[in-house]
């Protein structure tokens, strides 16, 4: 499943292996079932799109998750931008379209207060949860958001690392 594409460069889109990732960033943060249908969706691609059209059957049966994964792990890759979704319509047989991007670095995603703020909005508007025990913790992680956002505005943080990105594979930064 993680390939590299003939080490052919100009436009040509590869997938990720989990150096590429830690690289970027994103080693100790990305779950590991995003990680791995990112990697599935890179293997659709060819040297002149960055977009494929899966269905949900196929994606499941050979990344081996239930529905419910599926979901989550497309719901996190689109809101860390790395991948956009244009749904289909399941009952005219109209698959999903999938943008896979490049892998954005941390430190334009989630240190980046102006994303932050976003994605608290995003989650701000949905549906409030229905017992209490799921209150409580929604309600946990809104003040935690929210006091990651004061800290990284307080303290300027970023993150420093090395990027060891071999030739023709296309970080972000």
């Amino acid at each position: 499943m993680i390939r590299r594409l003939n080490g052919q460069e100009n436009g040509r889109y590869a997938v990720y292996s989990m150096n590429q990732v830690f690289d970027s960033g994103w080693g100790f943060i990305l779950p590991s079932k995003a990680f791995t249908l990112y990697s599935y969706l890179k293997t659709f691609l060819n040297n002149k799109s960055n977009i494929c059209n899966p269905n949900q059957e196929t994606i499941l049966t050979n990344i081996q998750i239930n529905k419910d994964n599926l979901a989550a792990s497309i719901e996190f890759l689109n809101l860390f931008r790395f991948i956009n979704v244009k749904n289909g319509d399941y009952r005219y047989n109209i698959s999903n379209q999938y943008q896979v991007l490049d892998i954005p670095t941390v430190n334009t995603t989630i240190l980046n207060t102006d994303f932050l703020k976003v994605t608290k909005y995003i989650l701000m508007k949905r549906e409030q949860r229905k017992n209490e025990t799921d209150k409580i913790r929604y309600r946990k992680g809104m003040s935690f958001l929210s006091k990651a956002i004061e800290d990284i505005d307080e303290k300027n943080l970023k993150l420093t690392y090395e990027t060891k990105a071999e030739k023709g594979y296309r970080i972000r930064v």
